[in-house]
């Protein structure tokens, strides 16, 4: 950790710090940016086409599917495309469905719901996510 060294007065004037705090620590009453959502959304993409590769490399064709679909997920998520997909997301009830038969992945089926989740909520537009927002409080 490193250590910071301020000097300042030893009177302080109208109740105000003789440094500014935020500027310091790195702190802000601004909104995050959209984009650090988007970072996150994109490392579990990516997380999740590491595991179904090697399904889809052997040509399990629910699995390409599923790579298909989270490969526009991630284009979405850099920003390369606009708007709703060109299908309905279905990647959790492939995995719930069709992989049911070859070994149970629960994980996999919740990590695909939460990134179908998350990129439906790059689509919200604000009145949307001021309703969703009150829904779920």
């Amino acid at each position: 950790m490193q250590a910071l060294a301020i000097s300042y007065p030893a009177r302080i004037v109208s109740g105000e710090l003789p440094f500014d705090v935020t500027a310091i620590v790195g702190l802000t009453c601004k909104r995050q940016r959209a984009t650090a959502m988007n970072e996150y959304l994109i490392a579990s993409i990516e997380t999740a086409q590491r595991t179904i590769q090697r399904f889809a490399e052997a040509g399990f064709e629910p699995a390409q599917a599923i790579e298909r679909q989270l490969i526009w997920c991630w284009k979405r998520a850099q920003g390369e495309v606009d708007g709703p997909p060109p299908a309905t997301l279905c990647m959790s009830y492939i995995m719930a469905q069709e992989f049911e038969k070859y070994g149970s992945y629960p994980m996999l089926a919740h990590h695909l719901r939460a990134i179908e989740a998350m990129i439906d909520l790059l689509d919200m537009n604000a009145e949307d996510a001021a309703k969703y927002a009150a829904l779920s409080a």
